[in-house]
């Protein structure tokens, strides 16, 4: 399974690009980031930061059920 490479020096990367729009998206629909990744893929409420720190990034398979959520809702 592929994962997003996560260098928070690198602008418009992949897991970078995936933030924004989970950012935009939250903010669209007024909550935290972190609500939005429990809601679509049961994630913990810690991993938002870990993330948005580059501390760790997500698989592309958790990345597309995060799209769909959005997508759908």
């Amino acid at each position: 399974m592929g994962y997003f490479p996560h260098n928070r020096n690198t602008k418009g990367g992949k897991m970078e690009q995936l933030l924004n729009e989970i950012e935009e998206y939250a903010q669209n629909k007024n909550v935290h980031p972190s609500t939005i990744l429990r809601y679509s893929v049961n994630a913990t409420w810690s991993i938002w930061e870990k993330w948005k720190s580059g501390e760790s990034s997500c698989s592309f398979k958790t990345a597309k059920k995060i799209r769909k959520y959005m997508a759908e809702n």
